[in-house]
């Protein structure tokens, strides 16, 4: 059975989700339309945190809500910045550049992956 904040968070992203594929759809231009979208979900997520203390359901419809099926992005800023003001500028450098350079590297090895597995499946039709 769903409970409320599982309904809050769902709500939350299916109109996150709906908002970025209208908005990518409109701007156009990869890349800069990711741009645009992570840097909007981090103004929002700066923006909502401190607007949603104390308000549970507003707060995860928009934020894990919205926001997580907007972007990840701010999720990921968010996190880089706790770890500065925290003046742990070791960890959030290492933070900050992993994320990228992992991403990226994971990115690329993913797609190394599905297109073996593509080539593959396509072989194996191909021989059928």
């Amino acid at each position: 059975m769903l409970n409320r904040p599982v309904v809050a968070i769902a709500l939350g992203a299916i109109s996150g989700s709906l908002c970025r594929y209208y908005l990518l759809k409109t701007i156009g231009h990869v890349p800069w339309n990711t741009l645009i979208v992570n840097t909007t979900g981090c103004f929002c997520l700066g923006l909502l945190v401190p607007l949603t203390m104390g308000r549970l359901d507003l707060r995860l419809t928009l934020i894990p809500g919205f926001l997580g099926s907007y972007t990840t992005f701010s999720s990921y800023e968010l996190d880089s910045v706790k770890l500065l003001l925290a003046r742990d500028f070791s960890q959030d450098l290492l933070y900050w550049g992993g994320s990228l350079i992992l991403g990226y590297l994971s990115l690329h090895q993913g797609f190394n992956l599905g297109n073996y597995i593509r080539n593959k499946l396509q072989k194996q039709i191909d021989d059928n």
